[in-house]
């Protein structure tokens, strides 16, 4: 696993998304987008706007969120995910990995 791998293992227990269990401890390899919502972009901008630090793009603000070291930081800026591919979804008894669920 490289270097951003392990950063973003450590601060995905901050996703929403992450805290479901699953019944088994396995290990999935998953591909996905991590992404600011635009309600979430705002309101960090809002809350920096005082000090003239805003950020020009969410993707920036984003990637920054990602870097972060500080868990309670990523937590409050709001991340969120959509993950749309399951790597060897067919050793998981998934035919296709399409659609929703």
């Amino acid at each position: 696993m490289d270097k951003l791998g392990k950063m973003l293992l450590k601060i995905s227990g901050k996703f929403q998304l992450f805290r479901k269990k699953l019944k088994e401890n396995i290990s999935l390899e998953v591909r996905g987008e991590i992404i600011l919502p635009i309600s979430s972009f705002n309101r960090i901008n809002q809350e920096r706007e005082d000090r003239g630090r805003c950020f020009c793009k969410s993707r920036n603000a984003t990637s920054g969120t990602i870097r972060q070291l500080d868990k309670t930081i990523v937590a409050e800026r709001g991340l969120d995910c959509y993950l749309y591919y399951l790597v060897n979804a067919e050793n998981y008894g998934i035919k296709n990995t399409s659609g929703k669920y």
